[in-house]
């Protein structure tokens, strides 16, 4: 992109929008090396690369939503939500900014309002299972068990694969006392994801726990 710079300057007085094309191309490159600074793990040089994007085209929600998920990892959830709601802002009918503004508002324990956006996600991709996933989540957390396992169990509908769900299905099943059908989405969830230290322990925990309540009888 190096060489749009010359051009750009040679056509400002003749074309205006040869220039505006140029400025919305160069915000572009901002944004893919955002992108790519942020799957290496180099978030301070992928905000600034969001943020010089935003400079130059300050209405681009694929960038607000991705400086958002930038801040996340970084730790200012108050900046992440102000962006998520810019990406909104510009595109309303996106899933995933309200799903991901869903995590976000979680994180502040603001479960009322994660529970409002995981929601409108659905209404507009009603077989995401990281909505339905992340819902359970958030039920779980207000006391709705039986909410959350209908969300659990609908995001492996849409993704039978998903070791994280399972687990998740495990916990809520574990709380309201199912310890067999717990020890079964424990044993999926490593089944899908070997590496999954938490499901291992949880599923050690409860053969124990059966096997001493058997013992006793």
């Amino acid at each position: 992109m190096r060489l749009v710079i010359p051009i750009l300057v040679f056509y400002m007085v003749a074309s205006g929008s040869a220039a505006a094309q140029l400025t919305v191309d160069d915000a572009k490159a901002h944004y893919s090396r955002g992108v790519d600074l942020y799957e290496k793990g180099k978030l301070d040089g992928a905000i600034a690369e969001y943020h010089e994007a935003l400079r130059l085209k300050p209405e681009y929600p694929e960038a607000h939503n991705n400086l958002a998920a930038a801040l996340r990892r970084k730790g200012d959830l108050d900046g992440a939500i102000a962006e998520f709601r810019q990406a909104l802002r510009l595109r309303p009918d996106s899933p995933q900014a309200h799903n991901n503004l869903g995590i976000a508002l979680a994180g502040k324990s603001d479960l009322n309002g994660a529970i409002a956006e995981f929601r409108q996600a659905l209404r507009l991709k009603a077989d995401d299972p990281e909505a339905h996933n992340n819902l359970g989540i958030a039920l779980r957390n207000k006391g709705d068990l039986d909410g959350a396992i209908a969300e659990y169990r609908q995001a492996l509908r849409f993704k039978p694969d998903h070791p994280e769900a399972h687990f998740n299905l495990g916990i809520a099943l574990k709380d309201k006392g199912d310890l067999d059908g717990a020890i079964a989405e424990f044993r999926e969830a490593l089944r899908l994801k070997p590496d999954f230290p938490l499901a291992q322990s949880r599923l050690t925990e409860l053969l124990a726990k059966k096997a001493t309540r058997e013992s006793k009888h």
